[in-house]
């Protein structure tokens, strides 16, 4: 569960978003999610009551709530790593295997993976403006709020892990995100990023678009349980770096040090992430 504060135009108020959904620690939805509280928190002073109780921008009220927040976005980076104890499993349901295997497509975006890596590679405008494929191609212990999809069981994990093409169509979805967050993945053994080519504009999107840092989220959680722990780090530090010694990516420091870190499952190399996240400029 995760929530990032958007910042507020007091000269642009958003549409009311659709409501029905109520957020929990089990959400980890693309866009859209929480967003009541978005909307709420993008107006100059809402006279609307949202829920968690942040009925206005700022003061003591909405410090709460996102305290609040916070808690449980700890609570839920807690059962990730701990592989979410008591959850059981579900041979009846497969959906995941067989989107993996190539046999059915996403929905509701209608499109098999293998013609997602094939055909969406570089399409940024398709990849930004559709969000149903996000939970296929990186399926995690988690229900979404793309109802046409499901959540990850851990025998599709363990059959997507040992089939090797399904299991490098997982890399390949890593690496078209990476490529259309502006980065390339350099060494698959070590998980190295470097920048790609057009890293600068991809950067000021991904710098501005608070969103993906849910889908991040998202990423990162499916690389731990495809047998991908060891991609985690490395693309942290690297985002670190441009956010902290470059200044590229400065508004995904909250998201990292806040939530991005908390789904890295080794403890040593969780507390030296943080520690470098923690650093004085």
């Amino acid at each position: 569960m995760e929530t990032h504060q958007p910042r507020r135009d007091p000269d642009k108020t958003p549409l009311l978003p659709q409501h029905g959904k109520t957020p929990d620690a089990d959400s980890d939805c693309d866009v859209g999610c929480f967003s009541c509280i978005y909307w709420c928190l993008s107006l100059p002073c809402c006279s609307l009551p949202c829920w968690g109780g942040l009925d206005c921008w700022g003061g003591d009220v909405a410090d709460s709530g996102r305290r609040r927040w916070r808690g449980k976005s700890q609570e839920d980076a807690w059962r990730y790593r701990n592989k979410y104890p008591g959850k059981k499993d579900n041979l009846d349901l497969n959906d995941n295997y067989r989107f993996y295997a190539n046999e059915i497509p996403c929905r509701p975006d209608g499109a098999l993976i293998d013609d997602i890596h094939n055909g969406w590679w570089g399409q940024y405008d398709k990849l930004e403006r559709l969000h149903g494929y996000i939970q296929w191609l990186f399926p995690i212990r988690e229900q979404g709020v793309n109802d046409s999809s499901q959540e990850l069981l851990l025998h599709e994990a363990k059959r997507i892990c040992s089939d090797p093409v399904m299991h490098e169509r997982v890399l390949k979805s890593y690496e078209l995100m990476l490529d259309f967050y502006g980065m390339k993945l350099k060494d698959r053994n070590t998980g190295e990023i470097e920048r790609a080519d057009n890293w600068q504009e991809r950067f000021r999107h991904l710098n501005h678009s608070s969103h993906n840092y849910l889908r991040i989220t998202r990423i990162l959680k499916c690389l731990g349980e495809m047998e991908y722990e060891h991609l985690k780090a490395p693309f942290l530090r690297f985002v670190l770096h441009e956010a902290i010694e470059e200044g590229t990516l400065d508004h995904t420091l909250d998201s990292c040090r806040n939530y991005w870190i908390e789904v890295l499952r080794d403890d040593q190399e969780r507390a030296d992430v943080r520690e470098y996240a923690d650093e004085p400029n």
